[in-house]
Formats: structure tokens, sequence, C-alpha cells
């Protein structure tokens, strides 16, 4: 999407971000679930293809609502956010057992989908 979003120099619809994340919310469903190895295998690359993507896309759109004179520091909060993220998954995976970790991370990624669908939809149909 990267290579996508330079070579048609366009952002992502919202339908398609909420896509991203639906799919990823499936994807770490599918790890979550433990089903077989080859099921995890395809989770994890499902999730490993949407992350890239989502994180491009809000990273343009919040380079385009911060102000010029506040970009320096929006994109320091993005990167403490970010690493943030990374703490407290690692955090969790420490404090809890796999499949638990595993699981929550499922159900944010479908929170953040129903979210972003909410959104997307009550301001398309206003």
């Amino acid at each position: 999407m990267r290579v996508g979003i330079s070579v048609r120099n366009r952002l992502a619809q919202r339908r398609t971000v909420v896509l991203l994340l639906a799919a990823a919310a499936t994807g770490m469903a599918l790890v979550c679930l433990q089903l077989s190895i080859e099921l995890s295998i395809v989770g994890c690359v499902i999730v490993g293809l949407m992350i890239a993507p989502l994180g491009t896309y809000y990273s343009v759109v919040l380079d385009g609502l911060a102000p010029p004179s506040k970009r320096a520091e929006v994109f320091a909060l993005l990167r403490t956010a970010s690493s943030v993220g990374v703490i407290l998954s690692s955090a969790m995976l420490t404090w809890t057992s796999l499949t638990w970790a595993l699981c929550t991370g499922a159900v944010l990624f479908a929170a953040a989908a129903l979210a972003a669908g909410l959104v997307h939809f009550s301001t398309e149909h206003t």
C-alpha cells in the first residue's frame, strides 16, 4: 500500500481501511484459535500484510491533520505511541498466557475495525 500511495498519489479510502482492520482481526482470530500450525501461519501472514498499509494510512492522515508548525511534535507523539504499544504488548506476553494475549489482540483489532466502520458509515450517510 505504501507503494500504492506513492504510485497513485492517493490515500486509501476509509472503506479500505475498515476492510484492512477486519482482515487483521480475522488473521489474529486464526492465530488465537490455534486450530493448526498451517492456519496460524496463514493468520500471521494476513496480519503482517495488513500492518504496513494501516501504519502508512494513519501516519499520512496524522501528518495531514498536524499544523505545519507542529509536525515534528506530532511525529514524535506517533513514534512514542507506537513504542508504548510494543511495550504493553511485550508486558502482556510476559504477564499472561500466550493464548490470552493473542485473543486480546484479536479482540482489539476487531474493536478497531468496528469503531472505524461505525465512523465510516455514520459519516457516509449524513
